[in-house]
């Protein structure tokens, strides 16, 4: 098992607008953009990009549906 020594995370929305970033593993996304502003039910999708302690890189992406 390898642990993550580095994290960063982008949320976009279905027409590719960033919407929030956030680095480090314990980084998450509450439904609001950058500026604190609630985002609607949906479907939203993230990059994600990580370092582990052995160097390996990993680069995920994927969607997810908010629901609130």
């Amino acid at each position: 098992t390898t642990k993550i020594a580095s994290l960063n995370c982008v949320i976009y929305n279905r027409w590719g607008q960033k919407l929030y970033e956030f680095s480090g593993i314990k980084g998450f996304w509450d439904g609001r953009t950058a500026a604190g502003v609630k985002v609607p039910d949906g479907t939203y999708f993230f990059l994600l990009n990580a370092v582990g302690e052995d160097d390996e890189e990993y680069f995920k992406k994927g969607s997810f549906s908010l629901i609130r």
